[in-house]
């Protein structure tokens, strides 16, 4: 059974990285396939692989045909608006007068939809307050789904597919249903809100109770990175397992009471038999857990310990023992089952390799428990030094996931968690789920339990701010060395599960594994001393370039920034630099003063070591005007407009050519066709380039036929927002890109395009198509 679970897991992990389309041709193939497998040549380990294959891709196949399904086209989607029907499927998250939730469209512009349409909206001012359960009759406008394709960053795409929404928006006006009604979730949300008096640590207690994390501040959040505790605060499997142990612990006290109430009674006394007691204590835990899990609003983590919980329960109850492993197996079938999409979320493998990690650990050292001593101290020591070194196995093993998705390395951790995580289970989680059952039961209590639970996390924050605040506490790292660190993690489990006689042979092919990937990545890598690198990032509806050549780093434009607070430069710029392992601009440039082009200064500024600003909106910068030149490395950067410091108007851009002597490309800002007239007429013998960054975005106000021509350029791109509102790039200048043989990209469709430059020659590369070409995530 355990090879046929494998096969099944193994089969539906690869096929997300098939280079197909999912369809139903695909489905039926995998499918038919596994029956020829499974009946004709009886070998049902690969009939389990090709299923697995066929249900990825057939939920992969739902996914992408919803929108042709329901009869609507995405072409025209954006252009329009649209009046729906549907339900609120989750408590809006307010934030600065805005309120984010996920929606379930059941009828689209007058037509009852086929299959429902999950779309995430925000919706701005709207006083009277959407509630979970809710219908409503809205006015919307929205996209296919899509995200930002960058090193380092958020997979926003790929999230969104994971909690299978198809496209985003935003709400113009709406109208509540007289049928509505407001789920029991969002009810007792409210009611415990209202009892909570004010405090630094609310954030943290509705986290714990209702899996709501938007309220945690940007400087909190730093707070549980620095000690890699950010899961104490995300409710799951360690957070469910108290719950279990809790109403197991009452159960049993309940069965006590009875078994003194109906002591004289011996035909009542016969009826708890210890079959029927096992039921008993499995029922009540069982509908415990699924209360928690649904006031946590049945994330994926409480589903997935939830399943775990219930695969023990039910294994009590048949009086079946399962393996480790096969516990493990069924557990990653049970999800994958009910939750495809579960392969994408790394709080998926993180679940699944800490609980993997604390058995093997178990297995591993657990005769290290038992301790012959006498004495009560070296007993005590013993079970300490088996508690910490519990603790480092248990972030040491898991730091691949861990440190991949900040590409930050925490070195407090151990000294965090092994206070940090007993006090959670013991004490702040018990507090926090008493407070909301008795905030149901009796508001009295209710207010001094949630008194209790806000000191218990107030402890707990003095502990973790006062580690965090360590010098050393954590070091920032780039792809290569994670990459360093994940061969080491996964060597040294090997080397644990190995006789001392394996180990050898181990070692020296672990050693050739290592020269061999070592060769492969400097090969494969451009060497900083012959090639110099241009990437134009995927910002949206904005720019942001960064030029690499040798150890420096030039970084021209830093994206937009918007109301809600969500930062370019904070959510692309810095995780694609934290990636590559810069920390240093030498030269930052900003062309000129629009939002979509300088709001992210402040924030490079603040977080980076920035040594050059050349910017004219200020005297204390460097200017940015024609004929200045400055030389960086091998590379020339040579400014050709404009003539007067000034940076209000999008034709005041500083306009750059950069070149090796034999290569170059353009920088343009958003000057227009006023202004690339005045450049081809004044400075045609300097426009030639081999790369166009096209101005202001593709826009018809620019790009002028006489500029092409001049530039003379092999390839062009377009930094745009996906589907933005200008209509960016137009389609009447790309046409006339294309009239000159000129190879046009565009970030919104490829993501990240890079320039890499040798002394021979220079490529055009995607991130789409070349560093993450999969289909769940484009």
């Amino acid at each position: 059974m355990d090879r046929w679970l494998s096969s099944f897991l193994i089969g539906a992990l690869l096929s997300l990285f098939l280079p197909i389309v999912p369809s139903l041709f695909y489905v039926l193939l995998f499918t038919l396939l596994s029956l020829i497998v499974g009946i004709f040549l009886t070998n049902k380990s690969l009939a389990c692989f090709c299923l697995g294959i066929a249900w990825l891709l057939y939920h992969g196949a739902q996914y992408e045909d919803i929108w042709q399904n329901n009869n609507i086209s995405t072409e025209l989607l954006h252009k329009a608006s649209y009046t729906v029907i549907g339900e609120v499927l989750s408590i809006p998250q307010i934030k600065k007068k805005t309120q984010r939730f996920n929606f379930s469209i059941t009828q689209f512009s007058g037509q009852v939809l086929n299959q429902p349409i999950n779309v995430r909206l925000s919706w701005k001012s709207h006083k009277n307050g959407l509630k979970q359960g809710q219908k409503w009759r809205l006015k919307i406008k929205i996209k296919p789904a899509h995200g930002f394709a960058n090193e380092g960053g958020f997979h926003y795409q790929t999230w969104l597919r994971q909690h299978n929404i198809h496209a985003t928006g935003y709400v113009i006006k709406g109208v509540e249903s007289s049928t509505s009604k407001v789920s029991v979730r969002q009810r007792l949300y409210e009611h415990y809100q209202s009892l909570l008096p004010t405090h630094q640590n609310n954030a943290l207690l509705l986290a714990l109770t209702f899996g709501l994390k938007h309220q945690i501040s940007e400087a909190q959040w730093q707070v549980l990175n620095a000690t890699a505790a950010q899961h104490l605060i995300a409710i799951s499997g360690l957070h469910l397992g108290v719950v279990a142990m809790l109403s197991y612990g009452f159960s049993k006290l309940i069965l006590r009471l009875l078994s003194l109430i109906v002591l004289s009674s011996s035909r009542i006394s016969k009826t708890l038999t210890v079959s029927s007691q096992v039921l008993f204590i499995t029922l009540l835990t069982l509908i415990f857990v699924t209360s928690y899990a649904y006031i946590a609003g049945f994330s994926q983590p409480t589903i997935r310990a939830a399943i775990m919980l219930i695969i023990l329960w039910c294994a009590k109850l048949l009086a079946t023992k399962f393996t480790a492993t096969r516990l493990i197996l069924l557990t990653m079938f049970m999800v994958v089952l009910f939750s495809p999409f579960s392969l994408l979320s790394a709080s998926f493998w993180l679940s699944i390799s800490a609980v993997s990690t604390i058995l093997l650990f178990i297995w591993r050292y657990k005769k290290h428990v038992k301790s012959d001593h006498n004495s009560i101290f070296t007993r005590y020591f013993h079970v300490v030094l088996y508690a910490l070194s519990f603790q480092g196995f248990l972030i040491f093993t898991l730091l691949p996931l861990t440190s991949s998705m900040q590409y930050q390395v925490s070195l407090v951790a151990i000294f965090a968690n092994i206070i940090a995580v007993p006090w959670v289970s013991l004490v702040c989680v018990p507090l926090t789920l008493f407070s909301v059952i008795a905030s149901v039961i009796n508001e009295t209590s209710a207010t001094v339990l949630i008194s209790l639970a806000q000191l218990s996390l107030t402890v707990l924050w003095q502990w973790l701010d006062g580690v965090a605040k360590l010098s050393w506490a954590s070091v920032s790292i780039d792809h290569t060395t994670w990459l360093t660190l994940s061969v080491l993690v996964v060597v040294s489990v090997i080397l644990l599960l190995v006789t001392f006689q394996k180990r050898i042979f181990i070692y020296s092919v672990c050693g050739v594994s290592l020269m061999l990937t070592g060769f492969a990545y400097v090969n494969n890598k451009p060497s900083r001393n012959s090639v110099w690198l241009v990437d134009i990032l995927d910002v949206g509806q904005g720019l942001s370039v960064v030029i690499r050549t040798n150890e420096q780093t030039i970084v021209y434009d830093t994206g937009a920034t918007y109301p809600s607070g969500f930062s370019m430069a904070k959510s692309v710029i810095k995780p694609y630099l934290n990636y590559e392992g810069i920390s240093i601009i030498d030269l930052l440039i900003i062309s000129h003063d629009d939002n979509d082009h300088a709001s992210g200064q402040a924030f490079l500024e603040t977080h980076l070591q920035v040594n050059e600003l050349m910017f004219n909106h200020k005297k204390q910068y460097t200017s940015c005007l024609i004929g200045e030149i400055k030389k960086i490395g091998r590379l020339t950067f040579e400014v050709l407009h404009p003539t007067e410091r000034q940076a209000d108007h999008n034709d005041d851009s500083c306009v750059v050519r950069i070149s090796d002597d034999k290569f170059s490309v353009l920088l343009t800002g958003d000057i227009s066709k006023k202004v690339e007239q005045a450049l081809v007429d004044n400075y045609r013998e300097k426009l030639n380039s081999d790369v166009l960054v096209a101005p202001h975005h593709g826009s018809k106000t620019s790009s002028s036929q006489s500029f092409i021509q001049a530039v003379s350029p092999k390839q062009v791109v377009f930094s745009a927002g996906f589907l933005n509102r200008w209509n960016m790039p137009h389609q009447d200048v790309v046409r006339r890109y294309h009239q000159f043989n000129i190879k046009t990209y565009t970030t919104a469709t490829h993501g990240r395009v890079r320039v890499i430059v040798s002394p021979e020659d220079y490529q055009m590369q995607t991130y789409r198509e070349a560093h993450w070409p999969f289909w769940f995530a484009n």
